[in-house]
């Protein structure tokens, strides 16, 4: 499972009308826990997408903005709701 790292430089107009690039915010998907799962028969991961902060930010702590199961397509495909990560029963939160 590779995470997914979204980065991009942007270009800014400052006062004195010079362009300076400017460093935006990483986003990165990170395992949580590998558990077992009922549903599916075999273990699966739990991810955080993990925001960090931009350079010219360095007193800001990472966020996490989001949760996911690695096993969701798999899951959403069964008769039954599976998990509140899947987004098919939100009574049954596995993390």
């Amino acid at each position: 499972m590779t995470p997914v790292t979204y980065a991009s430089d942007v270009f800014v107009l400052n006062s004195n009308h010079s362009i300076t690039e400017a460093v935006m915010a990483e986003k990165i998907w990170k395992v949580e826990k590998i558990k077992y799962c009922e549903h599916v028969g075999h273990e699966i991961a739990i991810e955080n997408e993990v925001v960090y902060p931009a350079e010219n930010l360095p007193d800001q702590p990472p966020r996490i903005t989001a949760h996911r199961c690695s096993n969701a397509i798999e899951c959403n495909m069964l008769d039954k709701a599976a998990c509140a990560l899947c987004g098919t029963n939100p009574d049954l939160d596995p993390v």
